[in-house]
């Protein structure tokens, strides 16, 4: 019906040009294009992996920072209350506990009412999960096979959306009528 009442019978010429590995236009296939965006998405999963890494390495850090706090909690809060303004205390909690610069600032950030009632095992759960999320990122930027999995599971849906999926033997299913070759 679409054949016969429509014009998805004639024929279109085009170019397809595009700036793939460099500035240089040139006439590409659907296949340069596909693999393009294919490579194109590998380095956005790869990036935003490293980018929640770093996120969750950061955190992990106060956490342990707060973990440290709280074992001497009481310590930690006298020498708050004993240093003169905000950056004696920064200096003190340094100094003392051997804490970092970050560390020392996410525990002044924190009012002393909250540092005294904090749960640690709430603080050390969440310790432990960042941790195990960096271990799962690192092992996923290691390896770019998962990277490759990763852009698969991203796409499926779209594939599952516009009806081009794999049929469950293997074959490519037809969309509205039409075969999709190889």
């Amino acid at each position: 019906f679409l054949f016969e009442h429509t014009e998805l019978q004639k024929s279109f010429h085009f170019n397809m040009v595009g700036l793939l590995n460099g500035r240089q236009p040139q006439v590409v296939s659907l296949i340069d294009i596909l693999s393009a965006y294919l490579e194109h998405r590998k380095v956005v999963v790869r990036r935003r992996t490293e980018f929640d890494l770093v996120r969750a390495e950061e955190r992990a850090h106060i956490l342990e920072g707060l973990v440290k706090a709280l074992k001497t909690i009481d310590k930690v809060i006298a020498t708050i209350k004993k240093s003169k303004d905000r950056v004696d205390a920064h200096k003190n909690l340094v100094k003392q506990f051997k804490f970092t610069s970050v560390q020392a600032d996410a525990i002044l950030e924190m009012k002393l009412q909250t540092l005294a009632s904090l749960e640690s095992s709430r603080i050390e759960n969440e310790l432990k999960e960042k941790k195990q999320l960096i271990i799962k990122l690192k092992g996923i930027l290691k390896e770019p096979k998962k990277i490759g999995n990763f852009v698969h599971h991203y796409l499926v849906p779209s594939f599952v959306f516009f009806n081009l999926c794999y049929s469950s033997n293997g074959n490519r299913s037809t969309a509205g009528g039409i075969r999709f070759l190889d």
